[in-house]
């Protein structure tokens, strides 16, 4: 069924008008053409633009730096390569791990503390021995010695007239019993050593044994007492009129500095 046509007065008028200036109109074919060209031009840009841009970020989208495979097996160029393998950084600041700081020791100066009392150190049997022999006056021969483990030795003598017993105590630290043993008649050296000399019996019943001694404190406490004998032991009868050694040997022999380093 034919479909009904109607005219519209202005469109017929607009056409008219078009088809006037149209035949009035000389297009210059070669601008037309170069403008053209140009306007390609300018939109194969803008694409190629955006196809790089998008490829950028394609390719630097990755897990651990690793880079995303192209569309088309396509790469993206080495500068972009060498920013997508680069370690992507953390946002925020890392937290690192605090390192004890060791305390510095300090030197604290020793508090000196109060002097002790000074312990008296017993002296070596055997030392003492040792050295009344070395004090004994010439002519005397050493027949037999002996003594306990501290403070006491004993020699037993012979100058050629019998024997002769001579004993010696070595005693560090006796300044507290030294008013019972030096009384009034005790004679005090210019050191202020006491010294006392004494001639009596002998004490072990030994028939006709005397003994002369010698007994000697210093002010640091140190009592060397040294006796001779009229025998070769206290408890056996008198073999000699007198000892082997005098009261002033007896005396030298106790006041010797010698004892000091032993004391």
């Amino acid at each position: 069924m034919p479909v009904e046509q109607h005219s519209d007065p202005f469109e017929e008028r607009l056409g008219a008008a078009l088809r006037q200036v149209g035949g009035t109109f000389d297009p210059n074919s070669a601008a037309l053409t170069a403008a053209g060209h140009a306007r390609g031009r300018r939109l194969r840009l803008r694409r190629r633009a955006a196809i790089v841009g998008s490829t950028a970020g394609l390719a630097l989208v990755g897990v651990g730096g690793a880079l995303l495979a192209l569309p088309g097996g396509g790469s993206p160029d080495p500068e972009q390569r060498s920013v997508a393998a680069a370690p992507t950084a953390t946002a925020g600041p890392t937290a690192t791990p605090e390192k004890p700081t060791p305390e510095k020791p300090t030197s604290e100066k020793p508090t000196p503390s109060a002097p002790e009392a000074s312990v008296p150190v017993s002296v070596n049997g055997d030392a003492i021995g040792q050295t009344l022999a070395g004090l004994l006056p010439d002519g005397l021969d050493v027949v037999a010695r002996g003594g306990q483990e501290t403070e006491f030795a004993y020699l037993v003598v012979d100058d050629g007239k019998g024997r002769s017993l001579v004993q010696i105590n070595v005693q560090p630290g006796m300044s507290d019993v030294e008013g019972q043993l030096f009384g009034a008649d005790a004679e005090t050296l210019a050191d202020g050593t006491k010294v006392t000399i004494s001639q009596r019996p002998g004490e072990k019943g030994g028939a006709g044994v005397v003994m002369w001694t010698a007994d000697t404190i210093r002010t640091d406490g140190l009592r060397v007492l040294v006796s001779a004998f009229n025998s070769g032991a206290q408890d056996t009868a008198a073999t000699r009129e007198a000892p082997a050694l005098t009261v002033e040997q007896l005396k030298e022999i106790a006041l010797s500095p010698k004892w000091l380093a032993l004391g």
